[in-house]
């Protein structure tokens, strides 16, 4: 099975850093593929912990394309912790998204 199988199947099933580990990718290169197979439109487990440098990367290449909500859903986090940090980062065009 392909990574992007693989990684379609298990979305939302298993933890990012599981996803990572069994898939042998960066969060980075996880996060865009995810982006690329439009994981976003669907909604994953909130799993609180500190935000990462390249999670907020993300954010900013991506905030142009994608809502608060497709974001929480890619980065498994609360729709309001995203909210927050959007606003933290000024990616305020990710605010106005549908």
């Amino acid at each position: 099975m392909n990574n992007q199988n693989q990684i379609k199947e298990q979305w939302g099933n298993l933890s990012i850093p599981e996803l990572m580990e069994l898939n042998q990718l960066s969060l980075t290169e996880l996060l865009h593929l995810a982006f690329q197979l439009k994981l976003y439109q669907f909604e994953t487990p909130n799993i609180g912990r500190r935000w990462t440098e390249d999670e907020e990367q993300f954010l900013i290449q991506h905030s142009k394309e994608l809502s608060v909500r497709e974001a929480s859903n890619l980065l498994y986090r609360s729709h309001y912790a995203t909210y927050q940090r959007i606003r933290f980062l000024g990616l305020d065009e990710m605010i106005r998204q549908k």
